[in-house]
C-alpha cells in the first residue's frame, strides 16, 4: 500500500512552453472507454494538459497536450448519467474527451475566460 501512495505523491512531469503559466489545475480522471485514468488536468493560457499518474501509464494513460485553438467547445456532463462532475471537451477534429473533475463549474468558468465556446446542457 505504501508503494501506491508514493506513486501518487510523485511530481508529474509537465512540459510547459516558454512563458506558459498555469491558470487552474486539479486532480481529474480521463475516461478511456470504461476505464477512468487518474491524473492532473491543467489549464494554461495556451493549452489544456492532462498528465496521468505514473500508476496509470500501464492502464492506457498518456499525456494529452491540447492547444486551446484545437478546442471547439466544452460543457458540463453527468458521469455515469448520475453525478454532475463531468467535463466534456470537443476538439475541432470532432474527438471528444470526457473528464471527471472536482469543480466542474470552476473549469467552465476558466475555459470561458479562455474564449472556449461553452455549450449549455
Amino acid at each position: 500500500m505504501n508503494l501506491l501512495v508514493e506513486l501518487f505523491k510523485q511530481d508529474l512531469k509537465i512540459n510547459y512552453n516558454q512563458n506558459e503559466t498555469e491558470i487552474f489545475s486539479d486532480g481529474a480522471n480521463l475516461w478511456k472507454g470504461a476505464l477512468a485514468v487518474g491524473g492532473k488536468l491543467i489549464l494554461t493560457q495556451e493549452r489544456l494538459i492532462f498528465i496521468p499518474h505514473i500508476f496509470n501509464l500501464g492502464l492506457g494513460g498518456k499525456d494529452e497536450y491540447l492547444n486551446l485553438s484545437e478546442i471547439d467547445s466544452a460543457n458540463r456532463v453527468k458521469t455515469l448519467q448520475l453525478i454532475d462532475n463531468g467535463l466534456k471537451i470537443i476538439l475541432s477534429n470532432e474527438r471528444v474527451l470526457k473528464f471527471v473533475v472536482n469543480y466542474p463549474a470552476k473549469w467552465i468558468e476558466h475555459l470561458k475566460k479562455s474564449n472556449i465556446n461553452i455549450l449549455k446542457v
